[in-house]
């Protein structure tokens, strides 16, 4: 295995931080928290208001008559509070998907670069240049959707920290990273006129689509959700929790305590759900675990190193197989010598040529 461009023991810590599990397993996915100040807060308020009504009433219960409030006025408020909670928790879904589906064009354009692009370079020494690039733009795209640098202790042996701190410097790194690929491309393609102009060109679009997903990850982390729509939803929430009380306490009683904290519970869980993933580019458990992200492009870049292959299985059948019998749809002929495959990625020997019979 060769050097890698990351400390994989990092990486693999950053992503053990995230929320990540089973869908099939129930009992992981059981949880019910209130820590943090976004939740501690509202709901103690919800608390002590519900338990302080119950408690006043249940002394007083004369004046049940000056707190009753009419249900359906709050049936009609929750139904529409409901509607806006399922609004807010969409659009931040929307750009939880929008973020992921960036990230996935990402890795896309730069394994695209690595396998067409990189294998053409004049020499070694600008292959493995270009793919330490690749693996640096990604790396400060991470970093600076978080508004921070790529740290020495992220960097393995192969990644060139010097590169790294021009790119630490820059205003935009992954930007900058994109212009040095673009000029790595240039003074790096073959001298052959036909075979550089393919290359640049494959290059360029595979930049321009990359740069694209930059802007919209960029669009979605300096972009937040309306302040208005926010404080509207938020003020009518917090006065319908605080007020329900008033409709259901005169009718239920005590009984109505335990069921009003847990609506507000189920309300308030919404909204910080919406909250947690409406900027899914931080290290919060259910933020995108970019960490993984980059360990998978780092695994597929690896494979293009110069003069790396992949390890052969250890089985002896499969590690001698024989090219033998006719493909599906061929017409008659002898089209496969019965011979081992010794070539690369387990093909036919070099210079073989299927014979007809």
């Amino acid at each position: 295995m060769p050097a890698h461009w990351l400390n994989v023991k990092f990486y693999k810590e950053a992503v053990s931080g995230f929320a990540l599990y089973d869908p099939e397993e129930w009992l992981p996915t059981l949880r019910f928290d209130i820590s943090g100040s976004f939740m501690a807060m509202p709901f103690l308020f919800i608390s002590i208001v519900s338990i302080g009504l119950t408690v006043y009433l249940e002394l007083f219960p004369e004046h049940q008559k000056a707190f009753e409030m009419p249900v359906d006025a709050h049936v009609m408020l929750g139904g529409a509070l409901s509607f806006l909670v399922v609004m807010r928790t969409d659009a931040s879904m929307k750009r939880w998907q929008d973020a992921r589906g960036a990230w996935q064009t990402v890795f896309n354009c730069i394994t695209n670069l690595a396998y067409q692009t990189a294998p053409l370079l004049k020499d070694a020494v600008s292959t493995e240049i270009f793919l330490m690039q690749l693996m640096a733009f990604s790396m400060s795209l991470k970093a600076f959707l978080r508004d921070t640098k790529v740290e020495k202790q992220e960097c393995g042996p192969r990644m060139d920290w010097q590169f790294m701190r021009q790119l630490n410097a820059s205003t935009c790194p992954p930007l900058q990273a994109l212009k040095v690929l673009s000029e790595t491309c240039r003074t790096s393609v073959p001298e052959d006129g036909k075979l550089t102009s393919a290359i640049f060109d494959e290059v360029s679009e595979q930049i321009r689509v990359t740069n694209h997903a930059v802007g919209t990850m960029t669009t979605i982390k300096t972009t937040p959700m309306t302040k208005g729509y926010v404080t509207t939803l938020r003020s009518f929430l917090i006065l319908w929790l605080a007020t329900l009380p008033l409709a259901m306490l005169p009718k239920y009683g005590w009984e109505a305590t335990p069921v009003m904290l847990f609506i507000s519970y189920l309300f308030l869980s919404i909204e910080k759900m919406a909250v947690a993933i409406e900027q899914p580019f931080g290290d919060d458990a259910d933020d995108l675990p970019q960490e993984q992200y980059i360990m998978e492009i780092e695994e597929s870049l690896l494979e293009q190193i110069p003069g790396h292959e992949p390890e052969p299985d250890d089985d002896e059948e499969d590690a001698a197989p024989h090219w033998r019998g006719l493909p599906s749809g061929m017409p008659p002929g002898r089209y496969y010598m019965d011979v081992p495959a010794r070539g690369p990625m387990g093909g036919p020997p070099p210079g073989w040529v299927p014979s007809h019979a």
